[in-house]
């Protein structure tokens, strides 16, 4: 059975009008039409067959700001409201207009107030009996509410909600799109990974609303010198993505790299102090480190531990044997657990010699690491491994208690002693329990805290300064030494180190190295002395490897050196034969 048959009457002269004019039966239609549309909450409308409007409901002037009449009166007024961004959108839509119903299209218009909202645009094709193209019926909601709910779940969902920044979630398909991009267009680009240096300490000494401040501080200062740059991601918690193109080369990669790590480590004020925030960068170039997203990220990170393996503040290209490196240094941070547990680690003594008598004034006890299959681990390699985990705090209260003992039992042995010095390491600094820790270190060894200094670099000081002389001046009490380690390479000024509660400074070896050779070198050190001398400071100097640079120190009135001049690092019992046999040191550089 045919249900669309129906009985029809001969056609009047009206109806075989309506027929042959299409705009007269549209009218026909809009009049059935609009005694619903009338009430509608939505902008409903109907258009004649060259799109232009033939009925528009009382809506619109609610959703849009604008009177029917108004669309009515001017045919391109729709297309004036479409936003800039989204006119392409609406121009593709409109130009088919005899497809079937189309599916909802979401665009914004800009409303007579000059608000924007997002409108959901849906249509429909109407035809006669005979198949002739009408026009359209149609209806634009308003979606704007949805949409800002939608646009606040996404946003959630792909933005780090402390920065704003793209997240782990999000980043990934922007590196994704870059690859397809730099593929299609035949270029490269470059994947820089930028990492806080002591995040994790400022967190620990000013607590977590200290460390988002500065997190939201270097998203702010990412922003402001890239932008340019459409992918800035925070992916963890002291860890940066950026993607950086090509175009300026590997020469502008690096000067814009350096201006990123500059900008980054300028002071930073929180809570009424000036913080210093180191920073580590590593940069890996698409296609040549990683044909795909999981090897470019990889080899990126790679390249910034190879920057903190080598000191921190630095920034380093990925090379290939990084990626062996990168390995190395998870099997070697594995295997340092297990030499804290399996007692691999030893304490190596260097002596300090006073440089007006030749005297022995004391020791810096060194940690060192004899792997059992690689023997032994350098310094440089296995402390930064400590120092990105809790192992390093493992690691400094193993050092200061067994560089206590040691010390007690050459003073029973009646060997000649002096106070033994201990580096103290940022995470040491500004952990809450330190003093406390100290003190049981020394009761439970039995030294006498005079016996015992305390080693911290300038820049361990200067993340949380305040922090940090109050803790100096707890250690202080205790009868401690302490002193300021690597002087001169640091961010402290002479108005900290008037107030830093320390007996001694130590000229770092990269200026004793120079100063026979370099003048400025040489300017540096005399004025470190003279400097140290003012404040009532002793002054040691580390690194003294020649005569000549012993000879120039006490020429400078440096109070004590300790180097391979003297001696080398050395273990307990070589330690022990050394101060048996030792006798104040022929100065046999005296000054001619």
């Amino acid at each position: 059975m045919n249900h669309r048959a129906k009985t029809q009457s001969p056609p009047t002269a009206v109806d075989a009008a309506s027929q042959a004019d299409p705009v007269a039966r549209l009218r026909e239609s809009e009049q059935r039409y609009r005694a619903l549309a009338d009430s509608s909450p939505n902008w409903e409308f109907l258009t004649a067959p060259d799109g232009s409007f033939v009925y528009i409901s009382p809506a619109c002037e609610q959703i849009s700001g604008y009177t029917p009449d108004d669309f009515l009166a001017n045919p391109a007024l729709m297309t004036d409201i479409i936003h800039t961004e989204d006119a392409e959108l609406w121009r593709m839509h409109v130009t088919d207009i005899t497809g079937d119903e189309s599916e909802p299209v979401v665009f914004r218009i800009r409303t007579r107030g000059g608000e924007e909202r997002w409108i959901e645009h849906v249509c429909k094709p109407i035809y006669d009996d005979n198949g002739r193209f009408l026009g359209r019926r149609g209806s634009n909601q308003d979606v704007t509410d949805r949409r800002r709910a939608e646009q606040e779940r996404d946003f959630f969902v792909n933005r780090d909600p402390l920065t704003g920044l793209p997240n782990r979630t999000l980043f990934r398909e922007l590196l994704q799109r870059a690859i397809q991009q730099a593929d299609r267009d035949q270029h490269g680009f470059n994947l820089l990974l930028l990492d806080l240096d002591n995040f994790k300490t400022i967190n620990e000494s000013l607590g977590h609303s200290a460390g988002d401040q500065v997190l939201v501080e270097v998203a702010e200062r990412l922003r402001a010198l890239l932008p340019q740059v459409d992918t800035i991601a925070r992916i963890a918690g002291d860890e940066f993505y950026i993607i950086l193109p090509t175009d300026s080369g590997r020469s502008g990669i690096d000067l814009l790299a350096q201006r990123i790590m500059q900008d980054v480590t300028r002071p930073i004020a929180i809570q009424d102090k000036q913080i210093v925030v180191g920073a580590s960068l590593g940069i890996a170039v698409y296609p040549a480190d990683g044909a795909d997203a999981e090897r470019l990220q990889s080899n990126a990170d790679a390249a910034l531990h190879q920057a903190k393996l080598q000191g921190r503040g630095l920034m380093r290209f990925f090379s290939p044997d990084l990626a062996q490196r990168a390995q190395d240094r998870l099997t070697l941070n594995s295997d340092l657990h297990q030499a804290l547990e399996n007692r691999q680690l030893r304490l190596h003594y260097q002596p300090q010699i006073d440089l007006r008598c030749g005297g022995l004034v004391g020791f810096e006890a060194l940690a060192r690491w004899q792997h059992p299959e690689r023997g032994w681990i350098a310094p440089a390699e296995f402390i930064p491994l400590a120092e990105e985990s809790d192992l390093i705090t493992r690691l400094g209260d193993w050092a200061l208690r067994e560089a206590c003992r040691q010390v007690v039992r050459w003073a029973d042995a009646g060997l000649p002693y002096g106070p033994v010095s201990v580096n103290l390491s940022a995470t040491q600094l500004n952990r809450g329990d330190l003093v406390a820790s100290v003190m049981a270190a020394l009761n439970d060894t039995g030294v006498p805290p005079q016996l015992v200094n305390l080693e911290i670099t300038e820049s361990t000081v200067m993340v949380d300064s305040d922090h940090a002389m109050k803790v100096i001046s707890a250690l202080k009490a205790l009868g401690i030494g302490l002193a300021i380690d690597n002087f001169g390479t640091g961010y402290s000024s002479l108005a900290y180190l008037q107030q830093l509660d320390i007996g001694k400074v130590k000229v770092d070896l990269s200026f004793i190295r120079e100063m026979t050779r370099n003048s400025n070198s040489a300017a540096i050190v005399r004025a470190i002395i003279a400097l140290g001398h003012s404040l009532g400071l002793e002054v040691i100097a580390e690194g003294v490897e020649t005569e000549d640079q012993a000879r120039r120190l006490r020429e400078l009135r440096c109070d004590a050196i300790q180097g391979y001049l003297i001696s080398h690092p050395l273990p307990a019992d070589e330690m022990t034969r050394f101060l048996t046999a030792f006798t104040p040191v022929e100065l046999a550089f005296e000054e001619v």
